[in-house]
């Protein structure tokens, strides 16, 4: 267990604690020299059975409100000491409404240098003390005791060592299924031994030979230090050497395996950690907030400014009439890595005042729609998932899901789920965490992922994003809708690929949810799928009998020429007017025996499928395919090349880089039962140089693949349904 102390600067609170212990928590020469705590000092009592309690000391001087700040950040158990002969004193007061926005448990009074007064002024100060423990309304379910003690004489010190004592005895100290999480407050290098971060553990456990995330937000949102892990090497709890550390223990940590720089405000966790945030939704209290007011923030070990933004000038529905909360984001200068609950201390922008607290309620925040009714409404159901200092994350989880589409990975994160929890939560028998701590789930024979529907929670999960079955049965409902409506606009066309189906919805569920939607229409038989087209199994397309002899012809004209053909080209040989070229063509691409790379030009699809099998094969090994690579392995001229690169991008099969000659792939679906299935020596083989011949062997292929398929076709009838 951990105490940290609090008061005004010159109270004794170094004294009481080296009258505690025995040990002089001023360990810097400058400390020492001139009788004021600067920095962060720790000592311990020894407790009997092997048991410690450990004590923060913090500085009581207003100038170094910043390192108290770092001490009592997330602290359960504080220790206020108030001097009888200066009585409440303005960092008694500041200090006093700080540790009120902690989450506390217990709040030890003591009154010193009581040798030094008369009893009628000791009366005095514990009223005084009174009015203000009154006045603090988040104080008000503490447990608190009080003791009158003096660190020069010994008197009461007895009785304070035994309050402590019971009081640790009391303690509940169960590691449970939390992850690990804490913050670094000091990092120093120790000879033959290297790198030592101490901090105290918030929550969870860690032993020797753990690997941890580490998180630097010091170097802005685009460092990467979250994405590597630092190995334990060697573990003190509570000041001793130790192969294990809970919540509540204060640790220092030899760190190994880190390439990049640790330091001051860091944060260490046994999960994956997502991408600093800059911006994110609160619930402000102890002030009234006023819109884009200036302030200084204070998280863990580190302070910045930042600003806040109302998101409605009304307090909140469920704040009562003495502590009025109020909905707001706060945007910094700099990232921030906080989780769902985690208090951040707020100040005047000129960093004298404290103003209140902000308890941290989502990380995600939309960039429209921010002062909603809906999305007030959403947040008030978030922030009522806080009971004083204890927060529900499952069914945060739950409201959530309701609403939006959700990260499996940053819901993990900010309401510190562990595998176990997820599980639970989720009811996924075959599902599990990773070590990034995203969800993933076993393949059938198949080889497609479980849908992973959690049918006992009503939720539905498709890689690492979670969305209630409410919600994603009406996107069904939608897309069904949005399908229907695109055949009765359009009768001629086949249907709509993925990506394009995607942008139609307007839907703000992600593309691999969009996904699972689609999969599951499809293994329905709402949905089918032709050529990477998707369209409704009721539409249907066909040629008549002159129609098909007309296309007969043409696609002879097609083979010769092995160039895309114009309708002025067409139509002499096949004696029909343009607009009954147009009207034939236009029928043949959407049974999709040709396909219109411009208007009036039509490629055959032979050709067009050999160009997307060559580009698939070329784009396995290299990073792009230039225009000339191109051309010259479809044997096409430059001109006529171009015109159909740019007819993949149209579609959505490529795109063409920026101010560059080539392309990559953006959606491979479309044309990815062109991908020939190597065997596993033709798999060691390497790629052919010359991508002519490629492209030549696929168009042969599928010259016979195709006329194979229509020759089918036409022995069944004229009519051909899609």
């Amino acid at each position: 267990m951990i105490i940290v102390t609090a008061g005004h600067v010159d109270h004794g609170k170094t004294s009481l604690i080296q009258a505690l212990t025995g040990m002089n928590a001023d360990r810097l020469p400058e400390e020492q020299r001139r009788g004021m705590t600067i920095d962060l000092g720790y000592a311990f009592m020894d407790l009997g059975d092997d048991n410690r309690l450990a004590f923060i000391d913090v500085p009581g001087h207003e100038k170094f409100i910043n390192n108290m700040l770092c001490g009592v950040s997330h602290a359960r158990h504080a220790l206020l000491v108030v001097a009888c002969d200066d009585g409440v004193m303005p960092q008694t007061r500041e200090h006093l409404q700080i540790l009120s926005l902690m989450p506390l448990e217990s709040l030890t009074i003591a009154l010193t240098k009581c040798d030094r007064v008369t009893a009628d002024r000791v009366s005095e100060v514990q009223i005084e003390l009174g009015v203000w423990l009154a006045n603090a309304v988040n104080l008000q379910g503490v447990s608190r005791q009080e003791f009158i003690v003096s660190a020069h004489t010994g008197f009461g010190i007895a009785e304070l060592k035994m309050h402590l004592q019971t009081l640790s005895e009391s303690e509940q100290t169960t590691a449970g299924s939390t992850p690990f999480r804490m913050v670094l407050d000091r990092v120093f290098s120790v000879k033959g031994a290297g790198l030592v971060a101490t901090g105290t553990v918030i929550s969870g456990c860690v032993s020797k030979e753990d690997r941890l995330y580490v998180a630097n937000t010091a170097s802005g949102p685009n460092n990467r230090a979250h994405k590597q892990q630092v190995r334990v090497r060697g573990l003190h709890a509570q000041g001793r050497e130790s192969n294990f550390a809970r919540a509540g223990d204060r640790v220092a940590l030899n760190l190994t395996g880190n390439d990049h720089d640790i330091e001051r405000g860091d944060w260490l966790s046994s999960i994956a950690m997502p991408e600093p945030v800059s911006r994110f939704a609160v619930v402000l209290s102890g002030f009234i907030p006023k819109h884009w007011q200036s302030v200084h923030l204070h998280h863990g070990a580190s302070h910045q400014l930042g600003r806040i933004a109302l998101l409605s000038e009304a307090p909140l529905t469920t704040s009562s009439a003495n502590r009025k909360e109020y909905l707001a984001e706060l945007v910094l200068e700099q990232a921030l890595l906080p989780a769902a609950g985690d208090m951040l201390v707020v100040r005047d922008a000129c960093g004298r005042e404290t103003l209140g607290g902000a308890r941290v309620l989502e990380l995600e925040v939309p960039t429209r729609g921010k002062r909603t009714a809906e999305r007030i409404e959403y947040l008030t159901e978030l922030a009522a998932c806080f009971q004083g200092a204890n927060k529900t994350p499952l069914l945060a989880l739950t409201v959530s899901c309701s609403r939006k589409a959700v990260s499996i990975a940053m819901q993990a994160w900010s309401w510190q789920l562990s595998e176990a929890e997820l599980q639970q939560h989720l009811g996924f028998n075959n599902c599990g965490c990773d070590n990034r701590g995203s969800v993933h789930r076993e393949h059938d024979n198949s080889g497609r992922a479980d849908s992973g529907h959690g049918e006992s929670t009503g939720l539905v999960s498709r890689g690492d994003w979670l969305v209630s079955r409410f919600l994603f049965d009406g996107f069904k409902t939608e897309m069904m809708a949005r399908i229907a409506s695109h055949h009765e606009s359009n009768p001629d066309e086949l249907g709509l690929g993925r990506a394009r189906l995607l942008r139609v919805c307007h839907s703000g569920l992600p593309a691999a949810l969009v996904n699972e939607a689609i999969d599951e229409q499809l293994a329905a038989g709402e949905l089918t799928m032709t050529r990477g087209q998707l369209h409704l199994p009721r539409h249907a397309i066909s040629l008549s009998a002159d129609e098909l002899l007309l296309w007969q012809t043409l696609e002879q004209m097609f083979i010769k020429s092995r160039t895309p053909l114009w309708t002025s080209d067409i139509c002499e040989p096949l004696n029909l007017t343009p607009k009954q070229a147009r009207a034939l063509c236009y029928k043949l691409v959407q049974l999709g025996y040709i396909s219109a790379l411009l208007k009036d030009r039509y490629i055959l699809s032979d050709t067009l499928q050999a160009g997307a099998a060559m580009i698939l094969a070329h784009l396995e090994v290299h990073d792009a395919v230039s225009t000339s690579e191109f051309c010259a392995g479809m044997q096409m001229g430059r001109k006529a090349g171009i015109q159909l690169l740019e007819w993949f991008d149209r579609i959505g099969f490529t795109r063409r880089l920026f101010q560059a000659n080539s392309r990559t792939l953006r959606d491979a679906e479309l044309f990815e039962y062109l991908r020939p299935i190597k065997t596993p020596r033709q798999a060691q083989m390497p790629e052919p140089n010359h991508l002519s011949i490629a492209a030549a062997s696929m168009s042969a292929h599928l010259s016979g693949h195709l006329s194979t398929n229509r020759a089918e076709g036409q022995s069944t009838g004229l009519s051909t349904g899609i």
